[in-house]
């Protein structure tokens, strides 16, 4: 059984708000629909699709996720990824900069799945990235831990 369990009704209303009118969906059978299309916890493919939305409509809400989102693109090296601010404007134009690239799309996924995911064991403050160790806690630069 996994550690961390992705519901889509977990996800925040705002983000869920966005991938339901990006895709036409009626929001009272939005959930249900979502995990037909994209399974019970999605793939990159729900990025792959929504992104101009996401870029468009809640990352620029984001300022818990977007910075931590931001860093951890730009320590892979992605898109224009040199010399990037870090005030909101600098950081949306970086977004706006990137491909819609597997790399990006599994970094935006793992955000997504952690908006998603519950564990009545773990506290939230606790990194639960997927490179968080055993223990629960932060391992890395890439296990950021937003508080959605």
């Amino acid at each position: 059984m996994p550690r961390y369990r992705f519901k889509w009704e977990n996800l925040p209303q705002d983000l869920l708000s966005v991938l339901v009118e990006e895709l036409g969906l009626e929001s009272g059978d939005a959930i249900p629909e979502l995990r037909r299309m994209y399974g019970a916890r999605p793939k990159d493919v729900l990025v792959q699709e929504t992104w101009p939305a996401l870029l468009r409509d809640w990352l620029p809400t984001q300022d818990d996720v977007r910075p931590l989102l931001v860093r951890e693109l730009v320590e892979l090296h992605l898109g224009a990824w040199k010399d990037v601010g870090m005030d909101r404007k600098a950081e949306l134009a970086y977004l706006r900069s990137l491909r819609n690239a597997a790399t990006m799309r599994s970094v935006v996924l793992s955000y997504i799945h952690r908006a998603g995911e519950i564990d009545p064991e773990v506290p939230a403050s606790v990194g639960t990235g997927r490179h968080a160790n055993a223990a629960g806690g932060d391992a890395g630069p890439h296990s950021r831990s937003p508080a959605f």
